[in-house]
């Protein structure tokens, strides 16, 4: 996207054209006002403290919004064509849809800081299990992180920043942090796309069968899981009978997928879909379609 800019005179008078009735005019108006840049944003955020009048700062806020909005949709873009294994990356190009300023770098530093405290108790002797355990300590007992069951709808529960901000969230956000962490300290804990649930597995080594490869390939996918992980429940540890049970509780047909890890865009889609459930308790319907338009640019690269 071009980066120009205008003086502020100029600006004020093409977000006036916005109103004008003349379709032709409103689209040459937009592509103008699309050419900035999310680079603009800080001179239009500028023009709207200055402006009093309120039709005026509505069009601005249009404007912003807009720019964030091609912004997003542009970064979102280029990691699908790019790494896809760089979750954290998705995770915050997510996130600034509602929080525009986020700074992934602190995001970063902040997960590196648990990996860090994680890491000093860990030895090459522990089994899986003990090495779960003790990221269970860690993370539950002495940071407190926990799922939010008193506000489960609420978005930011969706959002790796406040998540990592409050310690709260929905099952796929605190598991995400725990499978975030994990993965940094090259424990092979992968998330499972459970029906209404999201949980963790610890995965066998060495059991790869190299099937079934596709675009969005993943090798965890085809390797075993030693057992489950429910961080939601403060990384409480279950096995295969336990999953088959929870898929009769809900009335769902076992599938190979509700047992095995899922990629990366699979947790996405799934994250859109929360957010959706979300934003709709909220009576936030203007989002919505905006987020089922992320998630469409997924599903057009699967």
């Amino acid at each position: 996207m071009t980066e120009n800019t205008y003086s502020d005179e100029r600006l004020r008078a093409m977000v006036s054209l916005l109103d004008d009735p003349d379709p032709e005019i409103y689209r040459r108006v937009q592509q103008d006002l699309d050419a900035l840049g999310v680079h603009a944003v800080a001179q239009l955020e500028e023009l709207w403290i200055q402006t009093e009048e309120v039709k005026e700062r509505r069009s601005l806020e249009m404007v912003i919004h807009r720019l964030r909005w091609n912004d997003i949709q542009c970064h979102l873009t280029a990691w699908l064509e790019g790494d896809r294994s760089d979750l954290l990356s998705a995770l915050c190009i997510i996130a600034r849809y509602q929080y525009p300023n986020l700074d992934e770098q602190a995001v970063r530093q902040t997960l590196q800081a648990l990996r860090i405290e994680v890491w000093m108790g860990l030895n090459e002797q522990m089994t899986a299990l003990e090495q779960v355990r003790h990221l269970n300590f860690v993370l539950f007992r002495v940071h407190k992180f926990r799922g939010n069951t008193d506000e489960y709808l609420n978005p930011n529960n969706n959002f790796i920043n406040k998540v990592l901000e409050t310690r709260k969230g929905n099952p796929l956000m605190i598991g995400l942090v725990y499978m975030l962490i994990a993965q940094k300290l090259d424990l092979p804990i992968f998330g499972v796309n459970l029906p209404q649930h999201f949980v963790l597995a610890y995965l066998e080594q060495g059991s790869y069968s190299g099937q079934n490869k596709s675009e969005d390939f993943q090798q965890e996918s085809y390797r075993r899981p030693l057992f489950y992980i429910n961080a939601f429940n403060m990384g409480s540890v279950f096995g295969k009978r336990d999953v088959d049970q929870f898929l009769k509780m809900v009335q769902v047909e076992p599938k190979d997928q509700f047992y095995r890890a899922c990629t990366n865009t699979e947790i996405l889609l799934r994250l859109f879909a929360n957010l959706e459930s979300s934003y709709r308790d909220a009576e936030e319907f203007h989002k919505i379609s905006e987020i089922k338009l992320l998630a469409q640019l997924i599903k057009a690269t699967r």
